[in-house]
């Protein structure tokens, strides 16, 4: 009982945070900023260079006193104290890519078997995703390393490098961060098919016991894998 209070009132997980852009979404910025409370790094991509570019910017800007570094998307919605559950979710998983955003319906799962956690077998939503800061520079090298300047898609990058680096993907249950219903920066439709079945939202995170499910969280399986995506890219650009 001891060790699972722990993790409801003690965080040993510092988190830096950066926010990808593009400068129309000012206002979308804004609004996670007033709801994170603090200042954190906001890269713009202003000349339109692609989302790869800019994430890769924005996993640059990690903070070396954190222990974890979250790479946050402007059209994510933070719950209500993000900061503070998402490091007290961290300090209960701090070896995994952990993301806090899945619009999966399997995730209601997790809320009637009373867990905390989700294991996703690839990356592929880019809302809320944090790495171990030891991790970054692995990543950061990975991908240049073995993907060509030219291969655009983010998520990709990040599920071949959790592959190779045989990390695991884990989704926090709640979802501490919801996708914005609003157009796309590519001018896709709001996503109303792609939103939170679990969200904490304004909700009271401070209880939330992160030891449940750490060793049997559910499953949420996609049947493809990134590098499958890779070479299919490969293959229709070659």
């Amino acid at each position: 009982r001891t060790r699972c209070r722990r993790f409801h009132l003690l965080s040993d997980a510092r988190l830096s945070i950066a926010i990808c852009s593009v400068p129309e979404r000012a206002a979308l910025v804004q609004r996670t900023l007033e709801r994170l409370g603090r200042r954190v790094p906001v890269l713009l991509d202003v000349e339109r260079r692609g989302n790869r570019w800019n994430s890769r910017r924005a996993w640059s800007a990690v903070d070396g006193h954190s222990t974890h570094h979250l790479v946050l998307e402007d059209d994510a919605l933070v719950c209500r104290d993000f900061i503070r559950v998402a490091e007290a979710a961290l300090t209960a998983k701090p070896d995994a890519l952990v993301t806090f955003f899945t619009p999966k319906i399997d995730l209601l799962k997790a809320k009637e078997l009373h867990r905390s956690w989700a294991r996703i077998s690839t990356v592929f939503w880019t809302q809320a995703i944090s790495l171990p800061t030891s991790r970054v520079a692995q990543f950061l090298k990975w991908e240049r390393e073995h993907l060509p300047e030219e291969y655009p898609r983010k998520e990709g990058t990040l599920g071949m490098f959790v592959q190779a680096a045989g990390l695991e993907v884990f989704c926090t249950a709640p979802n501490l961060v919801n996708h914005a219903e609003v157009a796309s920066a590519m001018g896709h439709s709001p996503p109303s098919n792609r939103v939170s079945h679990w969200f904490l939202g304004d909700g009271d995170g401070s209880g939330i016991d992160w030891t449940k499910g750490i060793e049997e969280p559910i499953e949420i399986r996609y049947p493809w894998t990134a590098r499958d995506s890779y070479q299919k890219w490969r293959k229709k650009n070659a």
